[in-house]
């Protein structure tokens, strides 16, 4: 799935999507680990990256919500890195 359709999609839809994808790549690697070949050997590496997406796209959220930074002053002097010293 793409990652400007996941950004569409609300909290508990990507939740859902989320366990989806979990039970889905538990599957395959039952597979995996039994010795059966998968039918589609990238839906494991499609699974794991969408999951991946999800998981950030969910985080990105909630990092939004919880930090509100204040905007700094306009005349708010930058502070520089001190020089290095000269060596003796």
């Amino acid at each position: 799935m793409r990652t400007k359709d996941l950004r569409t999609l609300s909290e508990a839809e990507l939740t859902a999507k989320e366990a989806e994808l979990r039970k889905s790549l538990m599957k395959l690697y039952g597979q995996v680990s039994t010795g059966t070949p998968p039918k589609n050997p990238g839906e494991i590496r499609q699974g794991k990256r969408t999951l991946a997406q999800i998981l950030t796209l969910k985080h990105e959220r909630a990092r939004s919500k919880t930090v509100a930074r204040p905007a700094a002053p306009a005349n708010a002097s930058v502070a520089k890195r001190p020089e290095a010293r000269p060596k003796a």
